[in-house]
């Protein structure tokens, strides 16, 4: 199966009802999109990895962060710890693969 046919067969499985509530979500094509959605408020996201299984993350654009270079912070909740990440910081695989993940149309926004 390829990735464009499992991503199109996921989307169809998290639209479906489960429990009551309906999944939905849609893709983050860039960075500046990510900051617009998460300005000063924390938003849920999540990496589509292979086998349909997900990544989830949760971040927040803060402005004022890194001397008013702005940085986002994003609480992982596997380890409980926290990283402040300019926007050229999601790049760095040895940090995060959230840049990855925008660049190769798998980061989705939960809405």
């Amino acid at each position: 199966m390829t990735l464009a046919k499992l991503k199109e067969k996921y989307a169809k499985l998290l639209e479906n009802e489960r429990g009551g509530l309906t999944m939905k979500f849609k893709k983050v094509e860039s960075v500046r999109q990510l900051q617009n959605i998460c300005r000063k408020r924390t938003k849920e996201f999540f990496i589509l990895l292979s086998g349909g299984a997900r990544s989830s993350k949760a971040l927040c654009w803060m402005p004022s962060l890194r001397k008013s270079a702005g940085a986002f912070w994003v609480p992982n909740e596997i380890d409980n710890s926290e990283q402040e990440l300019t926007a050229k910081e999601l790049f760095d695989e040895s940090l995060t693969l959230i840049g990855k993940a925008i660049e190769a149309g798998a980061f989705y926004q939960y809405i």
